[in-house]
């Protein structure tokens, strides 16, 4: 599975458009999982059925032994491939090891009260460490790290939209000249079309993303930081009206 790597984060994901994989639906299913422990903004962390879920799908996904042990061969390969296609792209593959070594190396002694806990602490602090652009934008702006953190993005905060703007530059979704570089953005969902559109073909996921992109092109806001949030919002706005139609399509 790729990741799809935004310019920031946010949470706009209405409750109704939670899809689960195939291996998500096997472990609700044989575990007798209520789905609504899973949704929401906050994750139960601290819920025995949400640490047997989540050792549940990392068994069947390969992240983690029948013992409980994490296996590491597969968690390097995971994150490897999301380095490569983020981080390190323009890096040698040489540079993008490193990266992935100083990423897991902190996480090999992460242990919880169960299989599933301890899945989720490791992949709680490798998610922590995976953005480095992050870390450079904080610093090379000397932005207050507590406006980034906490569960509602600060929008209209100026600070904010200079790290959006930052973390966009960056990632090559935004020009040097402040534009939105719509072509990255078109890769950007493309490259991930099987999640963007789950059941459709290639072309037709095409389609969606390109309907769902179109619409925000004219999206400005106050300053290139403000309309890149703006634009984000258009497009999963977008997104979760044409999931809508095509749900009341089946």
């Amino acid at each position: 599975m790729k990741l799809l790597i935004i310019c920031f984060t946010l949470l706009v994901a209405a409750l109704a458009d939670r899809h689960y994989d195939a291996d998500e639906s096997k472990c609700i299913t044989e575990l007798g999982i209520d789905k609504t422990i899973l949704e929401g903004i906050d994750a139960p962390l601290d819920n025995p059925d949400f640490h047997r879920y989540t050792e549940c799908v990392w068994k069947k996904r390969g992240m983690m032994k029948e013992n409980g042990e994490i296996n590491w061969d597969n968690m390097h390969d995971f994150i490897f491939g999301g380095v490569e296609e983020a981080e390190a792209k323009g890096k040698s593959k040489q540079e993008a090891e490193a990266l992935v070594k100083r990423l897991i190396d902190p996480c090999r002694d992460v242990h919880g009260v169960s299989h599933g806990d301890t899945a989720i602490k490791v992949a709680t602090l490798a998610d922590r460490q995976f953005d480095p652009l992050k870390s450079e934008c904080i610093d090379e702006l000397g932005i207050d790290k507590a406006i980034l953190e906490g569960m509602d993005a600060p929008f209209d905060n100026p600070d904010y939209q200079r790290f959006v703007e930052c973390m966009c530059k960056k990632r090559g979704l935004m020009k040097d000249n402040g534009e939105i570089n719509w072509d990255a953005i078109h890769d950007l969902y493309s490259g991930d079309w099987e999640s963007v559109a789950e059941g459709k073909s290639q072309q037709e996921a095409e389609a969606i993303i390109k309907r769902a992109i179109d619409p925000c092109r004219d999206v400005h806001g106050d300053s290139p930081g403000h309309t890149a949030i703006k634009v984000q919002l258009c497009i999963d706005n977008e997104f979760r009206t044409l999931r809508s139609e095509l749900r009341n399509k089946q």
